[in-house]
């Protein structure tokens, strides 16, 4: 845990110190989100996997269930490193707003107004939502799922996600798509299935690999960890191996 606050705090500074063009990082950002879907779809393909596995446990195959929590506990401590490494500053707060869920993959979800929302570049609702109509912008997968999961304390909330810089997002994405595709590894082969030859595997490498690209490019010389659990170092001469 220590190594890994060390890491997000180097972040931290490389996204202070390294200035870039709002081009640049509305390219990443849009290329970032793509990355954000594949690794929407990468979790939801292992829940749906993890579940599989439960039920053979639960039908006396002790393996399986071995497999199972192990995917869990892993999942569980991803998910938690997620948070971790990135949260919207309470300093970044406007008047209005506050924390309403940490959805992890560097996206926060947000309880603000129609006002902070078009503040930060979203459009203002439909004319049709009535006076405290609870509105939800559902511009990624996480807050649709969260509307049917909490509902907001106060008339007329306003819930809408605010992204990390792609200079830390993609760190975030690379390690969630790391766990998620080493977690479908391990069921592939339990199953006896070979996981290079899996389509959704080889899309998910890929958007590994674009999450990398963006992530070298903000922070050369950076440490990551790639697709074979080996550490690596940003080099910004050398093209992205896949």
């Amino acid at each position: 845990m220590k190594a890994r606050v060390e890491v997000v705090m180097t972040l931290l500074l490389c996204g202070v110190l390294l200035a870039q063009s709002p081009a640049l990082q509305n390219a990443s950002e849009k290329t970032l989100d793509a990355v954000y879907d594949a690794r929407e779809q990468a979790d939801n393909f292992l829940s749906f996997a993890w579940d599989n596995e439960l039920k053979k446990a639960i039908a006396g195959n002790s393996k399986a269930g071995d497999l199972a929590n192990k995917i869990d506990d892993d999942r569980k401590r991803q998910h938690k490193w997620e948070v971790l490494a990135w949260s919207l500053p309470r300093s970044s707060l406007q008047a209005g707003e506050s924390i309403y869920l940490e959805l992890g993959s560097g996206v926060v979800a947000v309880s603000g107004t129609v006002s902070t929302a078009i503040s930060r570049g979203l459009p203002p609702p439909p004319s049709s939502v009535e006076p405290g109509e609870k509105v939800i912008y559902a511009d990624t997968p996480s807050t649709l799922q969260l509307s049917h999961k909490h509902s907001p304390a106060k008339p007329g909330e306003i819930i809408y996600t605010v992204k990390a810089p792609p200079e830390i997002r993609s760190r975030i994405l690379m390690e969630g798509l790391r766990q998620d595709l080493n977690g479908f590894y391990a069921i592939l082969r339990f199953d006896g299935r070979d996981p290079e030859s899996d389509d959704f595997v080889v899309a998910w490498k890929g958007a590994w690999f674009d999450a990398q690209g963006i992530y070298c490019k903000y922070n050369p010389g950076a440490k990551f960890t790639d697709l074979n659990n080996e550490e690596q170092t940003c080099n910004s001469g050398s093209p992205t191996k896949r």
